[in-house]
């Protein structure tokens, strides 16, 4: 071997720890088919879901393994906190995102305003007997 030919160096090695600090998200795999690959889908196409947040946020993300128990593991870690709710933040909404892609529907931590809202739906009018809303008539 040359200098500089050392094991640190090589393609696609990247830190294990972005900073100090870290912070874990549990992903439940109850209810959800082994076929359908959820980590593969956390992580993405030759990692693109995982670079994207890590280059978006300054983050070290790390997608851990179902060791029988379950439970799927986000590491997240940060030089900063800014950085680490960052990616927290984007790591939850691929989260979502992948468990609605399986059918799953899991409430996040943190139950923000997501899209438009539900509308005003059907005003209510005086109802009649059967719960019929009163139509207007025009009077001249």
């Amino acid at each position: 071997k040359g200098k500089g030919k050392g094991k640190e160096k090589g393609k696609g090695k990247r830190p294990r720890s972005g900073g100090e600090f870290e912070e874990e998200i549990q992903v439940s795999t109850e209810g959800i088919d082994p076929d359908f690959g959820l980590r593969a889908k956390l992580v993405g196409e030759g990692g693109r879901n995982v670079r994207h947040v890590e280059e978006q946020t300054r983050c070290v993300v790390s997608v851990g393994h179902d060791d029988g128990d379950g439970v799927l593991r986000i590491t997240v870690s940060a030089a900063d906190q800014a950085a680490l709710n960052s990616g927290r933040e984007m790591c939850e909404d691929l989260m979502k995102t992948v468990l609605d892609e399986a059918g799953v529907s899991r409430k996040r931590g943190r139950t923000a305003p997501e899209g438009k809202g539900k509308g005003k739906g059907k005003r209510k009018a005086p109802n009649d007997s059967e719960g019929r809303a009163a139509k207007a008539h025009k009077t001249e």
